[in-house]
């Protein structure tokens, strides 16, 4: 019995050696990804001819037995407190139940959304139509015998086809107020709507470009790859499509030949435009934009702005800019929301009326441009007084209404 046991663990070893071969030959999978079994074999033969990788080998090897050794402990003892104590079945039930729906979108950043163009939620909304409600977001931080208040009371709305712009003192709680429209944070009360419906995870049609472009691509897998590898979460995406979609995403970017590179072998501008394409590859309704491009220099900014509007208008989406560049808040917002200093309420919003084509050069010295600019860092500087321009405006109105006192 044991010898039979033995040649079927042979054989099914034998098999599994031949598909690693075979199967990615054949082009069935991606080699990037799934090398044929000799390569392996060649490079771990070249490894272990060198002294320093045997060691390294052997302390891997005996810290995974370790790991293992204690997992299985835990384990067990988890496994023997679930089967007595039924508290603690009810509460891990409730746990597994809450995490499912984030556990369908673990390991993408951007998270798809059913197949669709951004005209139609434009058309659906209706350009002007409410695409993301703010309603009453209050958030607060508790631990370690601390409570801080990040966001009080934040009420504003986004419609469709809309690009605005978050601009407010530093540490007002702007990522934290993106965080939780993004589903990525709970907050402790209030609300955020997507299309009428209340965001409580990351929602489909909704992308995420990150302040930290170096954290958010994959360096060991290239350019190509990093772009497309969400996608194939999407259902009924064929590899065809997928690779439509990659193309066309960073074609707009200006990176169409840099597909087969790998992300560190990039500028900083050059990665943080990988993450855009990315984003673009899903065609989302919505795209939150978190400070993306504060690691950058001037002159890399400027063109990344030039490009935002030009997706923008030419993709018709809804976008969420984060920033604490006030220039760059009016040169690339149809309006811009100004937030007060944490505890963050809503400053002021201000309609930009600049024209929608818009450049460098000669928008930022419009006199409309300075004047929108001085208004804009005049309720910065009053949100880091904590002054209320508004309230103060009325009271001035006030006593102008009131009789004089005799």
């Amino acid at each position: 019995m044991r010898g039979e046991n033995a040649a079927l663990g042979a054989a099914g070893l034998a098999g599994f050696l031949v598909l690693g071969e075979v199967v990615p030959r054949l082009g069935l999978v991606e080699q990037e990804y799934f090398p044929p079994v000799s390569r392996i074999a060649e490079a771990l033969a070249t490894e272990i001819g060198d002294a320093a990788f045997r060691t390294a080998l052997g302390d891997t090897l005996t810290g995974w037995a370790l790991g293992l050794a204690i997992a299985v402990a835990a384990g067990i003892v988890v496994g023997v407190l679930l089967s007595v104590v039924p508290y603690l079945r009810e509460a891990t039930a409730s746990t597994v139940e809450f995490l499912r729906p984030i556990g369908r979108t673990a390991g993408a950043r951007l998270v798809p959304r059913p197949a669709r163009r951004h005209q139609e939620a434009v058309v659906k909304h209706g350009k002007g139509g409410s695409m993301l409600d703010v309603r009453g977001l209050r958030k607060v931080y508790e631990g370690s015998g601390r409570r801080v208040e990040a966001v009080r009371d934040l009420t504003f709305t986004v419609e469709a086809g809309e690009l605005v712009c978050l601009v407010g003192p530093s540490g007002c709680g702007k990522t934290t107020l993106l965080k939780c429209m993004g589903g990525l944070l709970a907050p402790t009360s209030g609300e955020v709507t997507l299309g009428g419906r209340r965001v409580d995870g990351p929602p489909p049609g909704m992308a995420f470009v990150f302040q930290e472009y170096g954290r958010s691509l994959f360096p060991w897998m290239r350019v190509g790859a990093n772009v497309g590898l969400p996608l194939k979460r999407k259902k009924g995406l064929g590899a065809a499509r997928r690779g439509g979609l990659v193309a066309d995403a960073l074609e707009s970017v200006g990176l169409a030949d840099a597909a087969g590179a790998y992300p560190w072998q990039l500028s900083g501008g050059m990665q943080q435009r990988v993450a855009i394409a990315r984003a673009l590859a899903y065609e989302p309704d919505v795209l939150l934009m978190d400070e993306p491009f504060a690691a950058v220099d001037a002159q890399t900014r400027a063109d990344l702005e030039d490009l935002v509007r030009r997706l923008w208008q030419e993709r018709s989406m809804t976008v969420l800019f984060v920033t604490h560049d006030i220039d760059e808040a009016v040169y690339l917002g149809e309006r811009v929301i100004v937030l007060s200093r944490s505890p963050t309420v809503v400053q002021e919003q201000l309609e930009v009326d600049l024209p929608r084509e818009r450049d460098q050069l000669t928008t930022r010295v419009a006199p409309r441009f300075a004047e929108l600019r001085t208004r804009v860092y005049e309720q910065i500087q009053a949100a880091k007084r904590g002054v209320e321009t508004a309230a103060r405006d009325a009271a001035v109105d006030l006593r102008k209404d009131s009789p004089p006192v005799r």
